[in-house]
């Protein structure tokens, strides 16, 4: 039996979604980017796990300095639940925006840290970009931020904030700078969220 996605190669994994049988190279790189995943399937989630720790471990390993490293390393574990709340803005921005690329969220990104980091100085002011859809993702970005910093049960200081946004800014750089397979940002992340729907119009929607 073939796989229905490429016709190609032997389908020997079923796909809940779609109701047939595929090929493990599919299942691989379209899934949740091409094809729309159940968050329960056993693929998936192992393919996440997997993906993840192969991703970070090149991460850390391309950082040669131990300083950093380790710092880049605890702020990733410390900050994971905000991290996870960025990425889904990210992707609910993404959904119908067919432009919209990994230096799209970089810039915008940036612009939150540099401010933040200038309140952090004392300062209130607003950094802001040439780039209208950079700026345009950094707005939802930071009302969440603002959000979770007046909850009443939040704790989130201004430098929690930049540490947090440094190592996103830091996820997106490895992607551009190191395209062995794991491919763009966006099209990682969108693997981690299956929760968030494809747009109708999905094929070619992420690239680096």
């Amino acid at each position: 039996m073939k796989c229905v996605l490429c016709n190609k190669r032997k389908g020997k994994r079923e796909c809940p979604a779609k109701g047939r049988h595929i090929c493990a190279r599919c299942c691989g790189e379209k899934r949740v980017v091409e094809i729309s995943c159940p968050p329960d399937c056993m693929y998936l989630t192992e393919g996440q796990a997997y993906q993840s720790v192969k991703k970070y471990v090149s991460q850390f390993q391309r950082e040669e300095d131990p300083v950093r490293r380790l710092r880049l390393y605890e702020n990733m574990q410390k900050y994971k639940p905000l991290i996870h709340e960025i990425e889904l803005e990210i992707l609910r921005y993404a959904q119908e925006l067919r432009t919209f690329r990994d230096r799209h969220v970089l810039e915008g990104i940036r612009l939150l840290r540099e401010t933040y980091q200038t309140e952090d100085r004392g300062v209130i002011y607003e950094h802001k970009s040439s780039d209208p859809v950079a700026s345009a993702l950094a707005r939802p970005i930071r009302e969440m931020l603002e959000g979770k910093r007046t909850d009443s049960e939040s704790v989130l200081r201004v430098s929690d904030l930049i540490n947090c946004l440094e190592v996103v800014e830091s996820d997106v750089r490895y992607h551009q700078g190191h395209q062995t397979g794991d491919g763009s940002y966006l099209t990682f992340i969108r693997r981690n969220h299956p929760d968030i729907p494809l747009p109708s119009q999905h094929q070619g929607l992420i690239l680096p």
